[in-house]
């Protein structure tokens, strides 16, 4: 148990580090959390840009252009089509300012006062990108600081209740065997699919799941710490009959 014991502290203890890391940069420079995932950002930027167009009528870009459809109308459709084969164009553009600190620059208006449908229609369409981006970078940044946080926490007490019960190392392993998904799924993501990883964490039934999954193993770490492991050596007990039951002979 004291050799079990020196390989899971120093473990839970460089996790746990590693996820409240993560948890103060997410706080400290959130413009990292969202530029790690700008592919993601910019994919569902683009989704739901092209959904909520796709919802309106003439006026959702037109505007004021719209009671002038007899005389701009030409222009109005042309413009139109514009925006809409060059959206990921504006997306990018929009997407690329914002990231280095910049507000979407609005396009100015003829000198001579002249309507411009397209003008009018490019700064609307900006404005909706930035309107999407910030909604998703927030919701993404509230996703990533509840998903690091948990595990944090987790890791935190589960290196300080392998140094405080050393009595209880083999009903540690319990909780320790269910966050080996979690040091799996997050190593996996982070080296080889960052963007799959934001995706998982911006989809809220993940997040319950991740929710209800550290919650299990909070349970059992109480367990341990209060009830000195009573209920988890039960479980325990219980699954060796179970599967001593399933062997042969």
């Amino acid at each position: 148990m004291f050799m079990l014991r020196r390989i899971l502290l120093p473990v839970g203890a460089v996790f746990a580090l590693f996820f409240s890391a993560l948890w103060l940069l997410s706080w400290m420079n959130p413009l990292w959390v969202t530029k790690s995932a700008v592919t993601f950002v910019r994919a569902q930027v683009e989704t739901e840009v092209r959904e909520r167009a796709a919802a309106y009528d003439d006026a959702f870009l037109a505007g004021k252009a719209q009671r002038l459809l007899e005389a701009y109308g030409g222009e109005i459709a042309a413009a139109k089509r514009y925006l809409s084969d060059n959206l990921s164009a504006q997306i990018d553009t929009v997407v690329a300012q914002v990231q280095s600190g910049t507000m979407p620059a609005a396009e100015p208006e003829a000198a001579d006062g002249h309507f411009s449908v397209l003008t009018r229609m490019t700064n609307k369409l900006r404005a909706l990108v930035y309107e999407k981006y910030v909604s998703v970078t927030g919701k993404l940044l509230r996703e990533f600081r509840i998903f690091t946080g948990m595990n944090a926490a987790i890791f935190i007490v589960f290196s300080v209740m392998m140094g405080v019960r050393r009595d209880k190392v083999k009903a540690l392993l319990v909780p320790a065997f269910l966050m080996l998904p979690t040091v799996a799924l997050t190593g996996y993501f982070y080296l080889f699919g960052q963007n799959w990883l934001h995706t998982l964490l911006y989809n809220h039934y993940v997040g319950y799941a991740c929710l209800a999954w550290n919650g299990v193993i909070f349970l059992f770490l109480v367990d341990i710490f209060i009830n000195k492991a009573r209920v988890t050596e039960c479980i325990v007990g219980m699954l060796k009959e179970c599967v001593s039951g399933l062997l042969p002979g």
